[in-house]
Order: C-alpha cells, then structure tokens, then sequence
C-alpha cells in the first residue's frame, strides 16, 4: 500500500511529512472526520484529546487500563471515500 506523505501545518518542511489518511471517527451518533496517522509497526492507537471531547468521551481516571495514560474507549474509524 502506498500513503500520500502531508504535513499538519504550511510552516512544515517536506522532512516533517508523514504518512496520513482521511478517516471518519464514529462513537454513539457523533462522527468526526480527519486524518489518520499511519503506523503500520504500532501496537496502540492513540486519539488525540481534543477528539476524544469532541466524541463525547469523557476522560476519568476510573477509565484507567495500564499507567497514567491509557484508557480504554470504543470508537470505531472507516476510511474517507476518495
């Protein structure tokens, strides 16, 4: 598979590219769409903060699953349609 290389900002060079999708986050009736990361090694998704609020996820330590900083949420991702 190949991944268009983009950057998250005009103030980034062509060496702060990484590889993004387009992707439509889903929990309950919300949907967000924005990009992915592609980390074919990962083991973790990681969501960012800000789109965890925007889901309606609420971000409690009674949540906790290992550590300080790891949670356990249920979103499901489909892919943009190009």
């Amino acid at each position: 598979m190949r991944f268009k290389y983009s950057t998250n900002s005009p103030n980034q060079n062509e060496f702060d590219s990484l590889p993004r999708i387009p992707i439509i986050l889903h929990k309950n009736n919300l949907s967000i769409e924005t990009n992915g990361l592609v980390d074919s090694g990962a083991t973790v998704n990681v969501l960012p903060y800000q789109l965890g609020i925007q889901l309606g996820e609420v971000w409690d330590n009674n949540q906790k699953v290992k550590g300080c900083c790891l949670f356990k949420i249920a979103i499901t991702c489909s892919l943009v349609p190009i």
